[in-house]
């Protein structure tokens, strides 16, 4: 003969369960695993590059604040190793690699990570990057057997028509003709740019009541831009 359980007998069995599946306290922190964060800037214009490399970190014991003033605990071993490989786009066959060694700096202000040492990555030589191929950054650690890679386009130089060149005259009027002072400027983009924002900068002295000369900077924008 079976019996059908009374609405109270399943109250009791939902809270039992209830109550054996909650715990008074959440741990957040996952079980540590080597993870890098890598700041930096590729600039087709500048032959020397330089790489910031820090791990990520976590102590269930201390602050965040804390750890982060530990050297050891934010900037990864001495004995890592960091490339930038340079490709074809088309084929992706290696042409050349760029080697980055480690450098110490101590000219940098104290702020919330440590600031002694500063560990950076520079080239080890010069090299001048080109928009027209694919780079790909390789960071190896071969003690715990941990590597990342990333793949990367760059942004080429922009071109600019016969503005400005060496000596042009440029004029200013309070008139309310301004049909004289109406400069057409022909700007392309670099290859694999996105977003972009133009502005035309002056460079002037400025010398008040006789007293020594100041250099100065003026930044216009420029709007009605087309591509």
């Amino acid at each position: 003969m079976s019996s059908t359980p009374s609405p109270l007998h399943l109250l009791w069995i939902i809270v039992a369960l209830f109550s054996s599946s909650c715990e008074d306290e959440l741990d957040v922190s996952a079980p540590y695993q080597e993870q890098y964060v890598v700041y930096g800037l590729l600039d087709v214009s500048e032959a020397r590059h330089t790489l910031r490399i820090q791990k990520l970190y976590q102590n269930n014991n201390l602050s965040a604040a804390t750890v982060a003033q530990r050297p050891d605990s934010i900037y990864p071993p001495e004995n890592i190793e960091v490339l930038i490989i340079e490709s074809n786009p088309n084929n992706f066959q290696s042409l050349d690699t760029l080697r980055f060694v480690r450098d110490t700096v101590t000219s940098k202000e104290a702020g919330q990570f440590a600031s002694q040492p500063h560990v950076l990555y520079r080239s080890e030589r010069d090299k001048l990057l080109n928009s027209a191929f694919n780079y790909e950054l390789l960071i190896r650690n071969p003690a715990v057997n941990y590597q990342i890679r990333s793949n990367t386009r760059l942004v080429g130089k922009p071109r600019f028509g016969t503005f400005p060149r060496e000596g042009f005259g440029f004029e200013f009027t309070d008139q309310e003709d301004v049909s004289q002072s109406v400069y057409k400027i022909e700007f392309t983009p670099g290859p694999n740019a996105r977003s972009f924002g133009i502005s035309l900068r002056f460079f002037y002295e400025e010398r008040i009541d006789g007293g020594p000369r100041e250099p100065r900077t003026l930044d216009l924008s420029i709007t009605g831009a087309e591509t």
